[in-house]
């Protein structure tokens, strides 16, 4: 007598053929995938020997870095955390408003004070003649090395004088009891590049010029008051030739009253 709970073997075979027809229907779309993949891996394993030394290399530096990332990933939390709040903060728009006027002032002003800077190396050649004026000894320490020159004094108390104030027009020349004469030079604020990026770094390298303005073509006026001298005088001897490659530059401020064509002198 058979055990009980036990079905014969021929019993389950039918059942069991059913679901296995079954089966195989809905297994045949992955066995057809199974042979492409199969043979994709062939093509894959047969790469491994060239490239796994390569992976083991990746993995060597990459396992310290991934064993690290527990801590880089509270930082970032922090970070990002940091980051909601000012996202969040009401005062932020008018922050990144502040910034765009900010922005806006300082562009045209480095794209004028920059080649002073990068071409003709002023702030450099100031900075080394400062440390040389402040030298002068004195009980406490070191003070400003000074000379203390009298300006001259005109035969006619009228006439303009650097001594005087309230002049009516330019010294040219006037006769004077003591100093020598006083010709009229305030020709600042000169260019350090032209308007195509050349070297035209005038402070320092005009000389001593007799006569330079344009709004007076008197003769006998010996005067200078134009900004610029015609032509480039070049770079420095420490400068440039030219604004570095990449930076934008202006020969003339881009902010305030237009500078005047006249004075421009190319």
């Amino acid at each position: 007598m058979p055990a009980l709970g036990l079905a014969k073997p021929a019993e389950r075979s039918a059942p069991t053929m059913r679901t296995g027809i079954r089966s195989f229907r809905t297994q045949r779309p992955f066995l057809r995938e199974l042979r492409g993949f199969s043979a994709a891996l062939d093509d894959a394993t047969r790469e491994f020997p060239r490239s796994l030394p390569r992976i083991t290399g990746a993995l060597r530096t990459g396992i310290p870095v991934v064993a690290k990332q527990d801590e880089v990933n509270e930082d970032l939390r922090a970070t990002l955390t940091s980051l909601q709040q000012l996202v969040a903060d009401p005062a932020l728009g008018y922050a990144l408003r502040g910034l765009g006027r900010t922005t806006g002032i300082l562009n045209p002003l480095l794209r004028f004070v920059g080649p002073y800077v990068t071409v003709c190396n002023y702030f450099n050649y100031s900075f080394t003649h400062l440390g040389e004026h402040v030298t002068e000894p004195d009980p406490t320490g070191t003070a400003q090395r000074t000379l203390l020159n009298q300006a001259p004094r005109p035969q006619n108390p009228t006439d303009p004088s650097y001594g005087s104030i309230g002049a009516k027009r330019p010294a040219n020349g006037e006769p004077v009891t003591s100093g020598p004469r006083v010709f009229h030079h305030t020709n600042t604020y000169g260019a350090a590049i032209d308007h195509e990026g050349n070297a035209d770094c005038e402070s320092g390298q005009r000389g001593y010029m007799e006569k330079l303005t344009a709004y007076n073509d008197d003769k006998n006026l010996k005067i200078v008051i134009d900004p610029h001298t015609p032509g480039n005088q070049g770079p420095t001897y420490t400068g440039l030739p030219r604004v570095p490659e990449g930076q934008t530059f202006s020969r003339t401020p881009e902010s305030g009253p237009a500078f005047p064509r006249e004075l421009d002198k190319p």
